[in-house]
């Protein structure tokens, strides 16, 4: 349990600093194929998916969905670009807050302790 709070309190305090050099643009963003991705995103990206993968490591697979739909709305732009759609907004992001919300509880009461 000790190192899970060593572990996400480094991993705060780089998030803060990378959001610091991001927004004086200290550091320039990544180009792609799909398109230019804030370093911060990808850092924040990362960082949600360990989440994930760590909620279903343990078992918990009703907790996947929100860091999930994070993971989305932080790349949405990215992923409308490389899908060729002309608006960046997909779906508006309460709808996908609502989905995750309403997945994670309704997997919840369907999955066992």
């Amino acid at each position: 349990m000790k190192f899970q709070k060593v572990f996400w309190g480094l991993a705060l305090v780089l998030c803060a600093v990378f959001i610091i050099l991001d927004a004086t643009d200290v550091i320039a963003p990544f180009t792609s194929i799909f398109g230019e991705v804030s370093v911060f995103f990808v850092i924040l990206g990362i960082m949600l998916l360990a989440l994930a993968v760590e909620r279903i490591a343990n078992g918990k697979f009703n907790e996947i969905f929100v860091p999930l739909a994070l993971i989305f709305m932080l790349f949405e732009k990215n992923i409308a670009f490389a899908m060729g759609l002309e608006k960046t907004n997909i779906i508006n992001n309460w709808i996908v807050l609502l989905c995750a919300v309403l997945l994670t509880v309704g997997v919840g009461m369907l999955m066992p302790k």
